[in-house]
């Protein structure tokens, strides 16, 4: 298993993505009973907690997205004059 510190890599394997010393928020997201059902299942299998597989899917949409709506990558900040405010 590849242990990886920040956002993850597509891969075919399994891998444990850290987040050291990151403030995290709560928040409500409403998910289905087969998504639930389906996330226990992996985290069981993993030992990866089940927030950690929602925060990586949050991850890739807002990488996939941004090129399209001009959001800016995590971890960077928005250049101003190009679709971010400063």
């Amino acid at each position: 298993m590849a242990a990886l510190t920040g956002h993850p890599q597509a891969t075919n394997q399994c891998m444990v993505v850290t987040m050291p010393n990151r403030r995290k928020l709560m928040t409500t997201v409403y998910i289905t009973p087969e998504q639930d059902e389906l996330l226990k299942a992996l985290s069981q299998r993993t030992k990866v907690p089940v927030g950690e597989y929602i925060r990586q899917g949050v991850d890739m949409v807002i990488e996939r997205e941004a090129p399209r709506t001009g959001g800016h990558q995590l971890g960077m900040a928005p250049v101003v004059g190009q679709g971010g405010a400063a």
